[in-house]
């Protein structure tokens, strides 16, 4: 386990201990770790797999920094947001030489937080995590390797539907943005934003939100699981009411784990990882194919106004996901 030499007080804790304590089902177990430290050529050295387990907004940093160090048929797996098919664009700006394979998984296999330093307690383990390769074909070599650590992972057909069939960014800043009094008055100490948060109204937003990007999704030839199907297990197809949607949110038992703090601020992942690094492809991607998108948009706006940040400058537009002077028939085929 390794970080970049100026996050260096983030991991001292594991190397004066040589590892990592690992909180799970009220137990407590060390894991001892063969490599901890800052030295990004050691760390990397005849390594196949390379997890990036940072938010979004810090994939570049961390691709920038480890770009002279890659080495060939490495796997660099990055959770959602497009990172893959943004790794393409980093790949030239860096001079990335070397034949690494870019992976993008649509969550962690797991739910966890730090409680303490060098501790991590794991919440909840996913029955499944759906994974794939850019180029697509690469995606079952990937699971060959990684199957015997992370059996829950299932390759899927392209890293569209990776970053398409992300409900964080489906939930989260509409919740974030419905509860901006609540969260700046930083007095949710006992507030859950998901059981005290959601209402019909927020839902109802949620909802909207779904169905564009399941038409953008369709439009791209992408299967888009409903935010009803993932949540209140409704059969595909099915259509799910904003009273069924909130309810189910209320009483989610992973979403209200106490275990997950409830954010402080709206200067929060939620908010500053989503919106540039999900919604605005999901515009960027509409908007090319002409197909309107006034929910998406209007949570960027409010998130840009409430934040005072241009997420439309700093987003993920068409030169970061390599869709500039490129058709997009062209664009998807380098997908597959």
């Amino acid at each position: 386990m390794g970080n970049l030499p100026r996050f260096e007080s983030h991991i001292a804790p594991l190397q004066n201990a040589g590892g990592i304590f690992l909180k799970e089902q009220e137990q407590t177990r060390f894991i001892k770790l063969n490599r901890i430290g800052t030295e990004l050529p050691e760390l990397l050295k005849n390594v196949q797999c390379v997890f990036i387990a940072a938010p979004a907004y810090r994939h570049e940093l961390f691709v920038r920094s480890i770009a002279p160090f890659l080495g060939t048929n490495q796997y660099l797996i990055f959770i959602s947001y497009f990172a893959a098919l943004r790794f393409y664009h980093w790949k030239q700006k860096y001079g990335i030489q070397t034949d690494v394979i870019p992976v993008e998984l649509q969550s962690l296999p797991y739910t966890a937080r730090m409680t303490a330093p060098g501790t991590v307690q794991i919440i909840d383990r996913k029955r499944r995590v759906w994974a794939a390769a850019l180029p697509s074909s690469k995606g079952y070599e990937f699971l060959e390797i990684i199957k015997v650590i992370f059996p829950e992972i299932t390759v899927v057909e392209n890293v569209l539907f990776t970053s398409l069939n992300n409900f964080n960014a489906v939930l989260n800043p509409p919740l974030m943005l419905g509860n901006s009094a609540k969260i700046e008055a930083k007095d949710n100490q006992n507030w859950n934003l998901y059981a005290n948060g959601i209402n019909e109204s927020i839902a109802r937003t949620i909802l909207a939100f779904d169905r564009e990007r399941i038409q953008l999704s369709a439009q791209l030839g992408v299967k888009a699981i409903s935010i009803g199907t993932a949540l209140a297990n409704l059969p595909p197809g099915q259509q799910c009411s904003a009273k069924q949607l909130c309810q189910t949110i209320k009483q989610h038992p992973k979403l209200t784990n106490n275990r997950i703090p409830t954010p402080h601020s709206l200067n929060h992942r939620y908010l500053t990882e989503n919106v540039p690094f999900a919604l605005i492809p999901f515009l960027t991607l509409a908007a090319d194919l002409k197909i309107p998108t006034p929910h998406i948009r209007s949570v960027i706006d409010r998130a840009s106004q409430k934040l005072q940040r241009d997420f439309y400058a700093i987003g993920a537009g068409k030169k970061e996901l390599g869709m500039e002077s490129v058709h997009l028939d062209e664009w998807l085929s380098k997908i597959e």
